[in-house]
């Protein structure tokens, strides 16, 4: 018996959210804990999902808007860390998001994280957004794209660029 599908009520975001922090620590984890605090997302459980922006979605940016999600709560996130202990070494995460021109079409969403600068991880990001358009078939109508760096300092970096799926 075939079920149909076609009726299940899909929860589709309607928004994504940019940001971006950096934070140091004795560990992987609490570095990472800090990088989530100073992004502003600390408080809630990150679910990591795959990349696909869907049709219709606004992209903005979290420092421009004062967040009011429950503590606790699952988010639906696409996010890119990068953790380093080596003193001196530069280290990079970044979200690209492509829009398409077409807005019935749904866009796509590429993260990296690096060793290097913020600018090597935003062309990375920037490059696989446009090959995912390419494979696609679909015309590119804007690019956003955001990305944290930071040096190790002795201390355990991590650089953290997220996109809040709402």
């Amino acid at each position: 018996m075939k079920h149909d599908l076609e009726s299940v009520n899909w929860k589709i975001p309607e928004l994504v959210l940019l940001t971006t922090g950096t934070g140091y620590g004795d560990t992987e984890l609490t570095a990472f804990d800090r990088a989530l605090l100073d992004a502003g997302i600390g408080n809630l459980n990150l679910m990591k999902v795959t990349s696909v922006l869907p049709p219709g979605g606004r992209v903005l940016n979290l420092a421009d808007f004062s967040l009011k999600i429950p503590k606790g709560a699952l988010i639906p996130t696409v996010y890119s860390r990068s953790t380093s202990g080596i003193k001196g070494l530069m280290i990079a995460s970044a979200i690209g998001i492509g829009v398409p021109e077409d807005m019935s079409e749904n866009g796509m969403i590429f993260e990296a994280s690096i060793t290097g600068p913020r600018d090597e991880a935003k062309q990375l990001v920037h490059n696989m957004i446009l090959e995912a358009f390419n494979i696609r078939n679909v015309n590119l109508k804007e690019v956003y794209i955001i990305a944290s760096e930071m040096e190790s300092a002795g201390r355990i970096a991590c650089t953290l660029a997220a996109a809040l799926l709402l």
